[in-house]
């Protein structure tokens, strides 16, 4: 089965669970609203039984490739210095389980492409819904767009993969894209306040171009580069997250991008590095993640986050005055359609 390793290092770069009321004939009883914190520990519970579950699931061969969600990807968002940050870090390893789990339960629809088909079909009509109304904090706001856009490309993709490579490659993909759409629907049944600053549409434009440009001149110099695939594949959904006017997801993703280009050579006297000395310039909730980030990670992360991705993030939320001349347009095409 082709392109399961690479999909899965996409995600290891960083990479429907929303939770029902209770129903009453009488009038519901008010609920205090219970704290980011508590809500994501309950998930990881869940999480963590649903992975134990999936260690026992027995695949058929043609899906041998696909690796079991471990527990052990559970334990970066359990040690996360902030609920934001634990908040970011759980789309890995909750996508992992919830694209397991629906092959595990659909292993049979790869038996031919007649099945897969079929049981693509059959999926349309949850990838139709849409969250109603944008949520009010910026990095949940982000997360939900970015995770739908995926959501949407994958599907879309899948029954094309069944097609052109095996009906296996299409369950994977579709199961890629199940995963996405449950951690999309789980982000926006959070109760987060509002903490959202406005992303300006040219900033984002110009960084976008100029992110674009240093990748091809850093893929020219190294061409064979593996190391290149996430950063690319980032940029790729960050340029139709903007086209499509979702600019939170896309300046998150294009954030990633950047890490994925920086990280893969950082200067080895690279000190540890704290919050100290960057003010907290709103309650913005990206911002505030990426805060959190410099605490307590490794040198070399906490190294890229102060001297790269704020500094990029705030850039976004500049009003520019004056037009700067903008580079050429490039759009950049390093990846395998969609995302691998």
């Amino acid at each position: 089965m082709k392109n399961v390793a690479t999909a899965y290092s996409v995600y290891g770069l960083l990479l429907v669970s929303v939770l029902p009321g209770a129903l009453s004939c009488s009038a519901p009883a008010m609920q205090p609203a219970r704290s980011l914190a508590s809500q994501l520990e309950d998930e990881i519970a869940r999480l963590d039984g649903l992975v134990t579950e999936l260690q026992k699931a027995e695949l058929p061969d043609s899906l041998n490739g696909v690796p079991k969600p471990a527990s052990a990807s559970l334990e970066r968002p359990k040690r996360a210095s902030s609920d934001l940050v634990r908040l970011y870090r759980l789309r890995e390893p909750f996508i992992a389980a919830e694209a397991y789990s629906f092959i595990a339960e659909n292993a049979q629809a790869s038996a031919n492409l007649e099945t897969i088909e079929r049981l693509w079909k059959s999926s349309e009509s949850r990838f139709e819904t849409s969250i109603p109304d944008d949520p009010a904090h910026a990095l949940q706001r982000a997360l939900v767009q970015a995770a739908g856009n995926r959501a949407e490309k994958l599907y879309r993709a899948s029954l094309a993969y069944a097609k052109i490579d095996s009906p296996s490659s299409g369950l994977y993909y579709l199961a890629e894209a199940y995963g996405n759409l449950r951690f999309r629907d789980f982000v926006a049944s959070l109760d987060l306040p509002d903490a959202g600053a406005s992303i300006n549409r040219e900033s984002l434009r110009l960084a976008l171009e100029q992110l674009e440009q240093e990748t091809l001149k850093t893929f020219g110099a190294d061409p064979g580069a593996n190391s290149m695939i996430p950063v690319s594949v980032r940029l790729k959904e960050a340029r139709e997250l903007f086209n499509s006017g979702l600019l939170e997801g896309s300046a998150l993703t294009l954030i990633e991008s950047k890490l994925a280009l920086r990280t893969r050579a950082v200067p080895e006297d690279a000190g540890r590095s704290s919050a100290a000395g960057i003010e907290e310039q709103s309650s913005d909730g990206i911002r505030s993640m990426l805060l959190s980030l410099l605490e307590g990670e490794e040198a070399s992360l906490s190294a890229v986050v102060r001297n790269d991705l704020i500094p990029l993030y705030d850039s976004l939320a500049l009003d520019r005055n004056a037009s700067p001349s903008a580079p050429a347009l490039v759009t950049v095409t390093l990846v395998r359609w969609p995302y691998t």
